[in-house]
C-alpha cells in the first residue's frame, strides 16, 4: 500500500478540500479565503473572491466545472451567519443568491442551475433544506416542520 504524502501544513485551521476539475489541484478554505494548491504540493494561490472575505468551509464546484458556490458572512446582514454566493471558478466578484441568513451552501444540482443549502428561517431554531436558482430568484423549502 502506498503511503500518503503531506502536501500542506500550517498551524491553525484550513478545511474542506475540493478537487479542481483538472484533477491536478485542490481548492480549500483558510483564513476566510479560498486557496488552490497542486495535489503534489507547492505554493498556495489565493483565489480572487472579490468582496467575499469571510468564506467558511461550505463551498463547492458545479458539475460542469465553471462555477463555484460559497458561503460567506457579509457584514450588516440581518440574522447573522453566512449567505450563499456564486462566482466563476476562475474567480471574480460573487453574486448573492439569498440575502436571508444564516444560509450555508451544501450542493449543486446536476444541471448546474440550482443550489441547495441549509438555513434557519422565520425565527425558528432548526435548520431546514432549501433550493434556489443560481439567479437567486425564490428559495424553496424542501421540507417544513
Amino acid at each position: 500500500m502506498e503511503r500518503g504524502k503531506v502536501i500542506f501544513e500550517k498551524p491553525g485551521r484550513f478545511e474542506a478540500p475540493n478537487w479542481m476539475p483538472d484533477g491536478k489541484k485542490l481548492l480549500f478554505n483558510m483564513d476566510g479565503s479560498l486557496y488552490i494548491i497542486p495535489v503534489t504540493g507547492g505554493e498556495t494561490v489565493k483565489l480572487n473572491t472579490g468582496s467575499a472575505v469571510n468564506i467558511n468551509n461550505d463551498h463547492g464546484i458545479s458539475f460542469d466545472g465553471k462555477l463555484l458556490a460559497i458561503s460567506n458572512q457579509k457584514q450588516g446582514m440581518p440574522g447573522g451567519g453566512s449567505s450563499v454566493f456564486i462566482l466563476p471558478l476562475t474567480g471574480g466578484e460573487p453574486k448573492m443568491i439569498t440575502d436571508y441568513t444564516p444560509s450555508y451552501f451544501h450542493g449543486w444540482s446536476p444541471n448546474n442551475k440550482e443550489v441547495v443549502y441549509v438555513a434557519i428561517r422565520d425565527g425558528k431554531k432548526v435548520y431546514n433544506i432549501y433550493r434556489n436558482s443560481i439567479e437567486g430568484r425564490k428559495e424553496v423549502a424542501l421540507d417544513r416542520y
